[in-house]
């Protein structure tokens, strides 16, 4: 009997339970609006440099060192033709003498005091204008180098910097075939740099111009790399 009344009670109840579940309404479908990621920049490369000065202030006082008068490599990030790839260095990558990859730090000056080269930079001046003027050529690539056409498979792409006297100004570049997808520059073996990675890669700039930002100045590789 008590089994019976225990059966009858569970009946009971369930009926209830579906019965309430009978009025609750359905959950209407949700107006769901897709938004995918732009890295279009609307504006020129050198408007871009100049309204970052937190970020390209030293990029930006190292082409007026080299070239004031805008007739060389200044030129070439004022009015850069379309396709062509920036690899912009930050003040980080540059002048920070706390970051032990900036060019101010690795590249020492010389001390009359003490007769050696044991100084870290502290203005443009003091270094040689044709040095700067080939760092500032080696990052500019020749061509589109962006996220749709560098895969998986490190690539070595021709700079401004390559000339019949320096046939090594090539950067390698490399999108790692993984979940994470980092964009790295001169991550070959026995790089100076190490693995390094952009800061922020593949922004689209005003007139088809490609930007990749970096913290780490790159240095050009020696030839058995490239031929590796």
């Amino acid at each position: 009997m008590k089994h019976i009344f225990g059966t009858l009670l569970v009946l009971t109840v369930l009926v209830i339970t579906i019965a309430s579940c009978k009025k609750l309404a359905l959950q209407k479908d949700y107006d769901y609006k897709a938004s995918v990621y732009s890295s279009k920049i609307n504006q020129s490369l050198w408007d871009f440099m100049n309204t970052r000065s937190d970020l390209f202030s030293s990029l930006v006082d190292a082409l007026n060192y080299v070239d004031p008068n805008a007739t060389g490599i200044k030129k070439t990030y004022m009015t850069p033709d379309a396709g062509t790839t920036y690899l912009l260095l930050t003040n980080s990558a540059l002048t920070d003498i706390t970051n032990a990859n900036s060019y101010w730090y690795k590249n020492l000056r010389y001390s009359a005091d003490s007769a050696k080269w044991v100084l870290h930079g502290s203005d443009w001046s003091q270094y040689n204008k044709d040095t700067i003027t080939e760092v500032l050529k080696y990052h500019v690539l020749k061509g589109d180098y962006s996220l749709r056409n560098v895969g998986g498979v490190p690539i070595w792409a021709p700079t401004y910097a390559l000339s019949t006297t320096n046939d090594s100004a090539y950067i390698n570049l490399q999108l790692t075939p993984d979940r994470n997808a980092f964009f790295y520059i001169n991550a070959y073996t026995g790089s100076p740099t190490g693995n390094t990675k952009a800061r922020t890669p593949d922004l689209h700039l005003n007139g088809g111009v490609i930007v990749h930002v970096l913290d780490t100045y790159m240095q050009e590789p020696p030839r058995s790399a490239i031929h590796n």
